[in-house]
């Protein structure tokens, strides 16, 4: 078994591909060595920079095949989703707006989908984990996404990042935020908007609840 010091934009999926165990994440995040990194990190997608988990010893794959043929083995494409929703200043979603993403990234640089926002807003399709950032188009409006790089609510980075996608002003993704600062501003706007029963400015179970409820995750 050897650790891995998880990176700014790391998902699970990506680390075990380019660790070199193909696409198969699920046995390696559920083995019982990563149970403490599951207690920091329970969404696979959603890792804090820092934390370690472990990965295994690699194991060769034998098959039994006729010496005097030739064989042609193929590896099925490592598939993930992305999920985006796209809301307007005053929170309602852009529903069925055409829309042009291009991704970034090796062997999926410049991959381009041209589609329409569905009935919630949302743009949902199949990458790869070779997909580090996109570039969206929409409505004469352009956004630079960084694909994975979200935290969880536990953190305070977590916290900032959904409530400035959620037009909350936040200049800075720091992960310090105290009394005056404007995260705290940007939690009571919140809490206010949506009648939360936490303190003021303090992220409690019903400013997370609502904040993952509002944002998707």
């Amino acid at each position: 078994m050897a650790e891995y010091e998880i990176k700014q934009g790391d998902w699970f999926a990506r680390i075990v591909k380019r660790q070199g165990y193909g696409s198969t994440w699920r046995p390696i995040f559920n083995h019982a060595d990563n149970e403490h990194f599951r207690e920091k990190c329970p969404d696979p997608d959603l890792l804090i920079p820092g934390e370690k988990c472990v990965l295994p010893d690699k194991e060769g794959k034998e098959e039994s095949k006729a010496t005097n043929q030739k064989w042609t083995f193929e590896k099925a494409p490592d598939k993930a989703q992305f999920h985006v929703v796209i809301l307007r200043a005053n929170g309602q979603p852009v529903r069925f707006a055409a829309y042009k993403i291009v991704f970034h990234g090796p062997n999926i640089e410049g991959r381009t989908l041209t589609r329409q926002t569905d009935g919630t807003g949302a743009i949902k399709c199949e990458i790869t984990t070779d997909a580090e950032s996109a570039t969206l188009t929409i409505e004469g409006q352009t956004f630079e996404l960084k694909i994975g790089h979200l935290e969880p609510l536990t953190t305070t980075k977590g916290v900032q990042a959904r409530l400035q996608n959620l037009n909350y002003h936040i200049e800075t993704i720091s992960g310090t935020a105290g009394a005056g600062s404007l995260t705290e501003v940007a939690i009571k706007a919140f809490q206010k908007n949506y009648t939360l029963a936490d303190p003021a400015g303090v992220v409690g179970n019903a400013t997370k609840s609502k904040l993952k409820d509002v944002y998707g995750c």
